[in-house]
């Protein structure tokens, strides 16, 4: 039971940290874009991204990195969004290894806890050499399965967390690609051709994205 109870104060402060992240970050995607191909112009654009400068939403620094390095040429520009769309990612997949760790172990924990239970009970039962009351025997089974409802209830709320964080990251992921696409259509006139697509694929949240990264 301590290590279930380690596993789910951990576990629970990720799930914390990650909702209070994302409640700090939240963007209506389809107004930022709009409010985007209105500005055709450099200029304009970062004005516009002067009122997120207090937010940490990744699209918001990625658009001004696109900015940044608009005039660049177009391996520079290449190469720095897809650094930052590497980094931004790894920063909102932080921690979910912990929480995926958590999930897949706790139900693992309790049965490893009840069966470490049952052996006990059946071995004090051995020891003892009397016939045991059957109500007697069904209290130390019921205390022994303990172990595997507390797993359970630790791994499945983590388990839910950790594909709701994955989904969401895909989603930004996304949205990035969407949203370097669209400032091209939007500068591709005023600067030349700017046509550029960083590979901001969904499986950058997977395993080979920490692999990328580290």
């Amino acid at each position: 039971m301590w290590p279930l109870l380690l596993c789910s104060t951990i576990g629970f402060a990720v799930i914390i940290e990650k909702f209070w992240a994302i409640s700090n970050c939240r963007l209506n995607f389809d107004r930022f874009l709009k409010e985007l191909k209105q500005c055709p112009t450099r200029e304009k654009a970062l004005a516009l991204l002067e009122k997120f400068s207090n937010s940490s939403n990744p699209l918001v620094r990625l658009a001004r990195v696109y900015l940044n390095y608009l005039s660049k040429s177009e391996n520079r520009r290449n190469e720095a969004l897809k650094r930052e769309g590497y980094r931004l990612l790894a920063e909102q997949d932080q921690h979910l290894r912990i929480l995926a760790t958590i999930a897949h172990i706790s139900p693992l924990l309790g049965l490893l806890g009840t069966v470490l239970g049952l052996v006990t009970t059946f071995q004090s039962i051995g020891a003892s050499g009397n016939i045991t009351q059957p109500a007697q025997l069904a209290s130390g089974i019921w205390a022994a399965l303990l172990t595997t409802v507390f797993g359970l209830a630790v791994g499945i709320p983590c388990m839910v967390a950790h594909n709701y964080f994955y989904c969401r990251n895909d989603k930004i992921a996304r949205q990035m690609k969407e949203l370097v696409s669209e400032l091209d259509e939007i500068f591709e006139q005023a600067y030349g051709s700017t046509k550029i697509e960083p590979d901001f694929s969904c499986n950058l949240t997977s395993k080979e994205l920490y692999e990328e990264t580290t």
